[in-house]
């Protein structure tokens, strides 16, 4: 049973593009003593090619070809592995399950896309970030605190959350990437989100403590067409919920990827227009009980998150 304290996730169907990412990333996995788990999956899945394996040090050393073990969805989560999306980038859901089912000791789960590279030292920027404090009750609009800001509030919340930003190519939906084109510059707020503000969490660069894993449930839209690229953006604003209830603390911008992969704005187009419109009041209107009954998907996606909760309730 592994022992590490960190575990990185992340998601690939290309094994091209997933040997360049381990290239890439190596030393910052050697370097943080982390547990990867490889979610490989096919787009065109129609059986069991999904699976899970997981890659660790031994004595100091890094393994670097896989110990053959594949772990596939229903060995996971049996008669709830439907809660585990193949096609769309939401699958990211079953490295979670593993990590919460065989990787005990894993207390920080960093997930990254297969087309991001490292830039300065993005896990360690990730965990320094999660083992802060931070006010969310007044907005810090300077650094350091001015003249007025409370002491007393400027260390309330832990850090839960570590939302990381990206260079390079910006996660734009598709009618921005008609209008702007591949590569318009982005500028990033780094810093905590006041308590209950929303935001667009994109999930291809993230980090997160343990205690959050049965709030963290990307939607798994490739069965409504037209929301697939919602998958994080929605799971990110239930978890702003749960974290002002909580009194927990999210940041953005303390930890960064280089982006490679520009994605096709016109396939794009037919994976998120009903995501677009829905996500103009979805945030505002989700927990109203006739939504569901205006949007199905509200209701679906509501029942899983309610199963994904209480299998990982189970498991810890």
């Amino acid at each position: 049973m592994s022992k590490h304290k960190t575990a990185v996730v992340v998601p690939t169907i290309n094994p091209d593009m997933f040997s360049e990412w381990f290239k890439a990333w190596e030393e910052q996995l050697v370097k943080h003593d982390v547990d990867l788990v490889k979610i490989q999956g096919n787009v065109e899945y129609q059986g069991s090619d999904q699976y899970v394996t997981v890659s660790h040090h031994e004595e100091g050393l890094w393994i670097k070809s896989w110990d053959g073990k594949l772990f596939t969805p229903k060995e996971i989560m049996g008669t709830d592995a439907d809660l585990l999306p193949h096609k769309s980038s939401a699958r990211k859901n079953f490295g979670l399950a593993f990590v919460c089912q065989k990787l005990p000791s894993a207390e920080y789960i960093v997930v990254l896309d297969d087309d991001t590279r490292p830039y300065q030292d993005t896990i360690g920027d990730h965990l320094k970030a999660l083992n802060q404090r931070v006010p969310i009750s007044w907005f810090a609009n300077a650094n350091p605190y001015m003249r007025g800001f409370p002491y007393e509030i400027r260390d309330e919340a832990p850090v839960m959350f570590s939302h990381g930003i990206w260079y390079g190519v910006p996660d734009l939906d598709a009618p921005a990437q008609l209008i702007l084109g591949p590569s318009p510059e982005v500028d990033f707020y780094c810093g905590p989100l006041p308590k209950g503000v929303y935001s667009a969490l994109c999930g291809m660069n993230i980090a997160f403590k343990r205690e959050l894993l049965p709030f963290v449930y990307f939607a798994p839209g490739e069965d409504c067409h037209g929301c697939g690229r919602f998958d994080d953006i929605w799971m990110g604003v239930h978890l702003v919920d749960i974290c002002a209830e909580r009194n927990w603390g999210i940041v953005t911008g303390h930890a960064a990827v280089k982006h490679e992969r520009q994605s096709n704005a016109i396939n794009n187009l037919g994976d998120e227009w009903l995501g677009i419109r829905e996500n103009e009041r979805y945030w505002a209107v989700k927990d109203q009980p006739n939504y569901a009954e205006m949007f199905p998907f509200a209701k679906e996606y509501r029942d899983k998150r309610l199963r994904w909760k209480e299998w990982v309730n189970e498991q810890q």
